[in-house]
């Protein structure tokens, strides 16, 4: 079986593609197979794939019939994968030459089910903000640090066999797909293993962010929807209370966003109040006597 199956979107990237196909060609570690999704751009980015793919067999090409977005690309990769563990590159991003190698070494010594490992955020001026962690070791997901290990995937590995057995899909149509994944496959696997140097380069973009006055209407919306659907999922897998303090202080934090969206304050209001009848609160939490959350009693 190969070891890994990379997961890269290709939409409208034609200026970021060669590094980051580059990149992984010339691994020091070389079991890999690459499933580069077509999902319907109008540049030459695969194009740029296509040359990847007949020059070597490890790179593979899946199309769309029409554009669906990253989701669905990521999805349509995660069904065809072979390699025995997932790794997430978006195709206007990079990674270290020993990148593999050092993921590989990871897993061969923890024997772990998924790898969080260090990355860098690179900006356009060519700055490079580091995040690496102390020290390899075991980690052990809980409701307390499960925000902690993010929610992005291109800085985490996967058991391919786990996502699959779990049934664990990036949620088609809604921005911030990152974080219901990382949730559902993070609370389920559980048992996984830091690799603490920075081998990743996320290029950052400037966009919105959902702590900024520039967030867009549709980011906010689709974070509620997300967060419903997390919860759903803590529900349905009856993990309410193992994990109902960290529903309430994501609704917390939810409600922040007013200050940076001040014309979508009636719709924040209306989410979080559905939110909170979806948790029953606070009937469900009056063993708790933590003062921070007593002002939802009001």
């Amino acid at each position: 079986m190969t070891r890994f199956s990379i997961v890269t979107p290709v939409y409208n990237v034609e200026n970021e593609i060669r590094k980051c196909l580059d990149t992984i060609k010339n691994q020091t570690f070389n079991d890999f197979e690459v499933l580069c999704v077509d999902d319907c751009g109008t540049d030459n980015s695969v194009k740029i794939a296509e040359e990847y793919a007949n020059e070597d067999a490890r790179f593979k090409i899946l199309k769309h019939e029409h554009n669906k977005g990253v989701s669905a690309a990521r999805n349509t990769a995660i069904e065809a994968a072979t390699g025995e563990y997932l790794v997430f590159i978006d195709s206007d991003d990079w990674i270290e030459l020993n990148a593999l190698e050092i993921i590989d070494k990871a897993i061969t010594n923890s024997g772990k089910d998924f790898i969080l490992f260090g990355y860098n955020n690179c900006n356009e001026n060519g700055d490079v903000e580091k995040h690496e962690y102390d020290n390899n070791e075991p980690l052990i997901i809980t409701p307390e640090n499960i925000r902690d290990a993010g929610g992005c995937v291109w800085n985490k590995t996967f058991k391919t066999s786990k996502i699959k057995e779990f049934g664990i899909e990036f949620p088609v149509g809604l921005v911030i797909e990152d974080a219901e994944f990382c949730f559902k496959a993070l609370s389920q696997i559980k048992y996984g293993y830091i690799a603490k140097d920075a081998i990743y380069n996320y290029r950052v973009q400037r966009q919105g962010s959902i702590t900024t006055e520039d967030i867009t209407n549709e980011r906010l919306e689709d974070t509620f929807i997300i967060t419903e659907r997390i919860f759903d999922f803590i529900i349905e897998k009856n993990m309410f209370k193992e994990y109902r303090n960290y529903m309430l202080k994501s609704i917390i934090w939810l409600t922040k966003c007013i200050i940076g969206t001040p014309n979508k304050r009636e719709y924040i209001i209306r989410y979080t109040d559905k939110l909170l009848q979806k948790i029953d609160f606070p009937n469900a939490f009056k063993d708790l006597e933590t003062p921070k959350f007593m002002f939802w009693k009001n």
